[in-house]
């Protein structure tokens, strides 16, 4: 499954890409799902990475001071909004720190 993490700024999502590339943890930058866009409007980036490789980028983060804001996880099922199918995501901040 896949994980996006949030960092409250565009200057924290390209720090952050910055110290996982460093480390050579594959990653993807992405725009956000549509559910974090309408919770978040200014969010624009977001890194994507598989869940298997998310306990590696915690302390690298931490090391370089830019841990995300929030984590969520596909849970491989669909959610409906307004008409629209979008893929399903769960909070898992509390889990990752």
């Amino acid at each position: 499954m896949k994980c996006v993490m949030t960092f409250g700024s565009t200057h924290k999502v390209l720090k952050a890409e910055k110290s996982l590339k460093m480390e050579d943890i594959k990653f993807r930058l992405d725009p956000p799902p549509k559910f974090i866009k309408r919770e978040n409007p200014r969010c624009s980036l977001v890194i994507t990475i598989e869940e298997v490789l998310l306990e590696s980028t915690k302390p690298v983060l931490e090391k370089d001071e830019v841990p995300p804001v929030k984590v969520y996880k596909e849970t491989g099922g669909e959610v409906e909004f307004k008409g629209e199918k979008e893929k399903a995501f769960e909070d898992i901040t509390e889990d990752y720190f």
